[in-house]
């Protein structure tokens, strides 16, 4: 039961702060002196995704 519940406050967490990244990537805009700031929120963001999937299928099985 305490690994459920683990998984279930990791997927939360990594929720939370994949909100904070899309508003940390909505506020840096797109002008050309934040190109690299933004490309690296967006890559920190699609890392964050392949962890939740992990994640996920790891609490599957």
């Amino acid at each position: 039961m305490t690994d459920r519940n683990d998984t279930f406050a990791l997927k939360i967490r990594m929720n939370v702060a994949d909100e904070m990244l899309d508003r940390l990537i909505n506020d840096i805009g797109t002008g050309p002196g934040v190109a690299s700031l933004r490309a690296q929120a967006m890559a920190i963001k699609r890392e964050l995704r392949g962890l939740a999937a992990m994640v996920a299928t790891s609490a599957s099985q």
